[in-house]
């Protein structure tokens, strides 16, 4: 889990301006907004730019979050999906307090000065439920929250969505590697809407 990511973004272009932006993904017990989280990821990085993210974190959480949710069919589908899988949830290494993991998220957040925070819409709700109910200040408003499955679903309806492939470096149902899964995907949009010639030929494509 500590071995370096490859994102793989392609080639660089000029930017007036850089942000970064935190991907990430959780492991949940329940699809409710209140679930137990068993595993955080995220990945901080400019989509606008190559090489590698300017930080990754994975940890399992402890399981012993009082007043949250789980349910006995996703605890059930866990165990029925990959060894990679199941071990992102459930790791030989001690897992660590619900609370240090938020924290170390909101700390990324505001130590690389992040703007959007990018992940699905229950890992979102999840979230935001999580550090409120653990009185975790939220460094982002809502507007800063981008529902990757919306953003991506309407691109492809417009027909803008580059093609994705999921590789042996983005194992999925692992926190970690679908944040680097988004992460990926969301530089290649970047960089098609930022390279003047993929941008034209999108535009013509979309009328």
């Amino acid at each position: 889990m500590d071995a370096p990511i490859v994102l793989e973004p392609g080639d660089s272009f000029a930017a007036k301006d850089t942000e970064r932006h935190l991907f990430f993904s959780l492991s949940t017990l329940s699809n409710e907004s209140n679930a137990i989280i068993g595993g955080i990821g995220f990945i901080v990085m400019d989509p606008r730019s190559s090489g590698p993210p300017d930080t990754h974190y994975f940890k399992p959480v402890d399981w012993e979050q009082q007043g949250r949710a789980y349910t006995f069919p996703v605890i059930q589908e866990w165990m029925r999906r990959s060894t990679m899988a199941r071990k992102g949830l459930v790791d030989q290494a001690p897992p660590v307090q619900i609370t240090d993991a938020l924290r170390a998220l909101a700390v990324a957040y505001k130590t690389h000065n992040c703007g959007p925070i990018w992940g699905n819409p229950v890992d979102l709700r999840v979230l935001r439920n999580a550090m409120h109910a653990y009185k975790i200040d939220i460094p982002w408003d809502e507007t800063c929250e981008r529902d990757v499955v919306s953003v991506w679903g309407a691109l492809d309806d417009l027909g803008m969505m580059p093609p994705l492939e999921r590789g042996l470096t983005e194992p999925q149902h692992v926190a970690l590697g679908e944040a680097a899964f988004i992460a990926r995907g969301t530089a290649m949009i970047y960089r098609g809407f930022t390279n003047k010639p993929t941008q034209e030929r999108v535009l013509e494509q979309a009328k």
